[in-house]
């Protein structure tokens, strides 16, 4: 096959024109129009403002290190598109993405589909194909109405709450909690951490109408020995391990996945396998050493993003 996957990724990318659409109708007629391969996968959907990748990212490596094929939907990407569709940390190959989008592409333009609509689609028909035993899927924008939300997993979780899109999700914290609290699905185990008590009212009150059953991690079951420049040890369920990510907001983040992954493997969980997923995590633009030990990149774009990552260079260089 000929193609170019500049000219493919700019055909993807102008469906942008078509802007941020809320709602599930055109991601449920597009995955209808493809087999509806979401339905063949075993699935783990995280919601929230900040964290959502960090979460992923670790939770993957947990599950690969424990022998699954592992399929991982994040975004937005840092350098290339290929970055948001992963196997066990190998990107999504160009001739898939051109195949993908040039037998689909009467159906995508039939239906209006947006970029993040496309995209999504795309990774789950990728995971269905490459027959994954699990796949992670971080939302986009939101969780209710979120074009992901199509899915019905077997573990949510879901990551710090704050103010971020509010011209779309609500100019409230709580508004926003009752958005992302949209992908608690009936029966389906929902994780979290202790945060502000009106989003964890929000979450207590959407896990009993769904009947799901509703995990908090408490603050005081996590003990921070060491947060440095080279990452932080920690202490959980009397267990230490070694997170090189940088800053006390990450480390949230890893119990949670810690915690998804118990859900999902049960008595197969093996906690020194988990120490070492910990210890070899790497999750590029999450205050990121750039060349030299003062320059540092970070992927912060909120007010709570910007704040954690503020105060956490504060801390290492006060």
């Amino acid at each position: 096959m000929t193609f170019s996957i500049n000219t493919i990724l700019e055909e993807l990318y102008s469906l942008q024109r078509l802007g941020i659409k809320i709602g599930l109708e055109h991601t449920v007629q597009l995955l209808d129009e493809i087999g509806n391969p979401h339905k063949k996968l075993r699935l783990v959907h995280v919601a929230g403002t900040n964290g959502k990748g960090t979460t992923c990212s670790i939770l993957t490596k947990i599950l690969i290190d424990h022998g699954f094929k592992v399929g991982l939907y994040t975004s937005p990407h840092l350098k290339k598109f290929n970055e948001r569709i992963q196997i066990n940390g190998c990107q999504i190959a160009d001739e898939y993405v051109a195949t993908f989008f040039n037998e689909n592409r009467a159906k995508i333009n039939k239906i209006k589909a947006t970029f993040f609509e496309t995209t999504t689609a795309m990774a789950l028909n990728y995971f269905k194909d490459q027959a994954v035993d699990y796949a992670v899927i971080e939302t986009g924008l939101g969780g209710r109405l979120d074009s992901t939300n199509v899915i019905i997993p077997k573990v949510c979780g879901i990551t710090s709450i704050s103010l971020d899109h509010t011209e779309i999700l609500g100019d409230t914290i709580e508004k926003i909690a009752l958005e992302k609290a949209g992908i608690i699905k009936q029966g389906v185990p929902i994780l979290t951490f202790e945060q502000k008590k009106s989003i964890l009212k929000i979450l207590r009150k959407e896990a009993d109408k769904k009947k799901s059953n509703l995990d908090i991690i408490l603050d005081n079951s996590i003990n921070i020995i060491r947060s440095d420049e080279n990452g932080t040890v920690f202490r959980y369920s009397d267990l230490e391990f070694e997170l090189p990510l940088v800053g006390n907001h990450q480390v949230k983040n890893c119990i949670l996945a810690i915690n998804i992954s118990k859900k999902l493997l049960g008595g197969l969980l093996d906690i020194s396998k988990v120490k070492n997923s910990v210890k070899a995590t790497n999750w590029p633009g999450r205050l990121e050493q750039i060349k030299s030990r003062n320059m540092y990149y970070d992927v912060a774009h909120n007010v709570a993003g910007i704040s954690a990552m503020v105060q956490t260079i504060s801390k290492i260089y006060n």
